[in-house]
């Protein structure tokens, strides 16, 4: 049985009987056994193609005409993956057996799963443009060519708080630090005068502004301090 004789991808199915040859006396002849069942075998001289893949949330596939940013980094997003159509004989059936999948910025991960595999831990650490590199294994071990999925991650919200600590000059008297954040409700400090004031040498030297505090020789002295009414970060 010669299998070059035979397409690639093709099932066939084969089956034998065994022969006895006799002589005896001047006779001859042959005897046969009866034909063994069906043995089928597929030809698969490839290693497989390049798999498909679906985004599910929040990511969609970037074209050529559109690269929205979605989700942000830190959120997983989840995807189907498929054999190629190529992978899939007539009757529906594959040789494939398990994915590998990762992103430029992480390290490769597996799932089994032949005519469909779904994950949901892909997760982008940074916010930009993301490629998703996917290949399928087949029952011979051998991996195929990737498939790249290209997606855009939103960027993180913006600041809930921030305090720039340049509302006022030494010696002004004023006492509120603005938030001047742009995510949430705003939560102005109050400086405490007793040991808090302005400062206009901030770490850019001269002219940058700062929260001047007292620095006392223990700590009963270095009272200084700005706060909030309530708190401008939930911590629960």
């Amino acid at each position: 049985l010669r299998t070059n004789d035979r397409a690639d991808k093709g099932l066939y199915r084969y089956k034998a009987r065994t022969q006895s040859h006799w002589s005896y006396a001047g006779k001859s002849g042959d005897l046969w056994s009866p034909y063994s069942s069906w043995c089928y075998f597929k030809v698969d001289s490839s290693a497989p193609k390049a798999p498909r893949i679906t985004a599910g949330s929040p990511y969609t596939e970037c074209t050529a005409n559109l690269c929205e940013g979605k989700g942000g980094p830190g959120i997983p997003g989840s995807f189907t993956f498929q054999p190629n159509t190529a992978d899939i004989d007539t009757t529906g059936h594959t040789d494939i057996t398990a994915y590998e999948y990762k992103l430029l910025t992480t390290r490769a991960a597996s799932v089994s799963g032949t005519t469909k595999a779904q994950v949901k831990d892909v997760t982008p650490p940074l916010s930009g443009t993301q490629v998703l590199s996917v290949r399928a294994k087949d029952v011979y071990n051998r991996w195929g060519t990737p498939t790249e999925f290209t997606f855009k991650v939103a960027p993180p919200p913006g600041a809930v708080g921030r305090w720039r600590f340049d509302d006022a000059l030494p010696g002004s008297g004023a006492t509120l630090a603005k938030d001047t954040a742009t995510e949430g409700t705003r939560h102005d400090a109050t400086l405490q005068t007793a040991g808090a004031g302005w400062s206009t040498l901030g770490r850019r030297g001269e002219t940058d502004y700062s929260l001047w505090l007292n620095d006392g020789s223990d700590d009963t002295l270095r009272s200084g301090y700005a706060a909030t009414s309530t708190p401008a970060v939930n911590t629960k």
